[in-house]
């Protein structure tokens, strides 16, 4: 059995190094090549299965910011020349798509993203410079503000999920195994779970406004303060899909509130700090 260290690990993403990687996840099984029976079966053919696979990266958000968001939202969710493994173990791909992309975020937790991804075409085994995944700075001292809950406190927030989902569609067509087109669907959905705690005197106030989110929607964003830079994530005109409270016996009031978005640009989520 072989043991790496931290700095031997390599994640990259249009030949960059990404920064506060600390997962990643990597499956390069295609599926099998198919014979077809043409006519009465006199003749055959064959043609190979997709070259398709599958991975993700996950990454802490780091002092300078997120590696992973400025690379899906530079290229509208396209990503190439992309690398996984150790300096000389590891996966290598020219082209893909990113699927999705998620931040998370907690009371006393470090907030992290993450990506899921497809790759296509040629995998590959290089020799590559190691890196250091983690960095110089992480978040050791962070706010995380979440705005437009006019009625809701950013305290009694306990844990955020925010993601956003894209819809590509590779085309393939007989006899290849790279696609010969990869479509994207127009529009991103954009996702924004809470979980509530809300104690004490706050609670009948909650509870009294809490059915007055499903009216109308709200331009939401989440702040992280306590870096080099402020980093925001907008959610514009944001909806209620689903919500719930639940009182229980020691005096708290538990929730949860589940936003949704559609944009048609990722440029639409960009704000100036």
């Amino acid at each position: 059995m072989r043991y790496f260290r931290n700095q031997d690990i390599c994640v990259r993403l249009e030949g960059d190094s990404i920064k506060g990687a600390n997962s990643f996840s990597f499956d390069s099984s295609y599926s099998s090549p198919k014979v077809e029976v043409v006519g009465k079966g006199i003749l055959t053919r064959s043609y190979g299965g997709k070259n398709e696979s599958v991975g993700s990266i996950s990454a802490l958000i780091l002092d300078d910011g997120s590696d992973l968001y400025s690379k899906f939202i530079a290229n509208s969710g396209v990503i190439s020349n992309g690398s996984l493994g150790s300096s000389d173990v590891n996966f290598n791909f020219n082209q893909g798509y990113i699927n999705s992309y998620t931040l998370n975020g907690g009371v006393s937790t470090l907030p992290s993203d993450s990506i899921e991804f497809v790759a296509y075409g040629e995998i590959e085994n290089e020799e590559i410079d190691p890196q250091d995944n983690i960095g110089e700075k992480a978040f050791k001292s962070k706010s995380i503000f979440i705005g437009g809950l006019d009625r809701l406190e950013t305290e009694h927030i306990q844990s955020f999920n925010y993601s956003i989902s894209t819809s590509w569609k590779p085309s393939y067509i007989m006899g290849t195994h790279l696609p010969v087109n990869v479509s994207r669907v127009e529009g991103y959905t954009i996702s924004l779970d809470l979980d509530l705690i809300v104690a004490g005197s706050a609670m009948d106030s909650v509870m009294n406004d809490f059915e007055k989110f499903t009216s109308g929607s709200n331009d939401l964003t989440i702040t992280i303060t306590g870096c080099d830079e402020t980093i925001i994530y907008s959610m514009p005109k944001a909806n209620i899909e689903s919500e719930g409270l639940t009182a229980s016996v020691d005096g708290f009031l538990e929730g949860s509130i589940k936003f949704q978005s559609f944009v048609n640009n990722l440029e639409d989520l960009e704000i100036a700090p």
